[in-house]
């Protein structure tokens, strides 16, 4: 994992010529640089956070057949940096990518621990610290119950004549896709989050008579100093009689080496 990294001016002016067709695609190094942990970041005081580097790691899991699941861990070294008018600008690089899934899975593993993420920077925030919709696909987090609720209208629509077994299981491969787009989608207060921690479990009668359920968790926790990300956990299952399918996605900022 490289470390102490450096963007030159003209990289950093280059990536964020680009930003507008880049797209967000799917431990590190702790301690070190104590600014993170004294600097506070507002809309009066951003400008403290220009030159203070971290490490942010996003965690993706996903669960497979039977008991197994697939993880995806990626790592990237971010700047904060005067973005003007009040803004911050983030950069970033991605150091490194870890894969693991269940044997039959190594090669499609090795491929994707082979990708270099690093288009996922730079981040625009505004003088509130949030992520601008101009600069990315970026959107406000919306409650977990409105994402549940909306997940099981989304399946009650659907087309209910197959038969009682295939219409179930469709049913919970549908609240399972929307979930996950729920859970992978780059919320805008990444960054600069409210902390809280709320859960929400629906339930339904498949078509086959039996219960589905399915249940939404948020948990996010900032740095009490600074009001900056500490972790962002996302958590989504989709439940119907003995099929289950779960997924997490975890965002968590550390201080980097220097």
């Amino acid at each position: 994992m490289a470390r102490g990294c450096e963007w030159e001016g003209d990289r950093r002016m280059a990536r964020r010529a680009a930003r507008v067709s880049t797209r967000l695609p799917r431990r590190s190094v702790v301690a070190g640089l104590g600014a993170l942990s004294i600097m506070p970041f507002s809309p009066l005081a951003g400008r403290t956070l220009v030159g203070v580097r971290g490490v942010l790691d996003r965690e993706l899991v996903r669960s497979l057949p039977g008991d197994a699941q697939i993880t995806v861990t990626r790592s990237w070294l971010i700047a904060f940096e005067d973005g003007g008018a009040g803004r911050m600008f983030v950069s970033g690089q991605q150091i490194g990518a870890k894969v693991d899934a269940p044997a039959p899975l190594q090669a499609l593993a090795r491929m994707e621990a082979a990708r270099d993420e690093s288009d996922l920077f730079p981040l625009d925030l505004d003088p509130a610290g949030q992520i601008m919709e101009d600069a990315h696909e970026a959107t406000p987090a919306p409650l977990p119950s409105e994402v549940a609720a909306s997940a099981l209208a989304f399946a009650r629509a659907r087309d209910t004549t197959a038969n009682p077994d295939e219409a179930s299981r469709r049913f919970l491969a549908d609240l399972s896709q929307h979930a996950e787009k729920w859970i992978t989608g780059l919320p805008a207060d990444l960054f600069y989050p409210d902390p809280r921690n709320r859960e929400v479990t629906r339930e339904v009668v498949l078509p086959d008579g039996t219960t589905g359920t399915i249940t939404m968790r948020e948990i996010v926790k900032t740095a009490d100093a600074t009001g900056l990300l500490e972790s962002y956990r996302r958590e989504a299952s989709a439940m119907a009689g003995n099929a289950a399918k779960t997924g997490s996605e975890t965002w968590t900022l550390f201080p980097a080496v220097s």
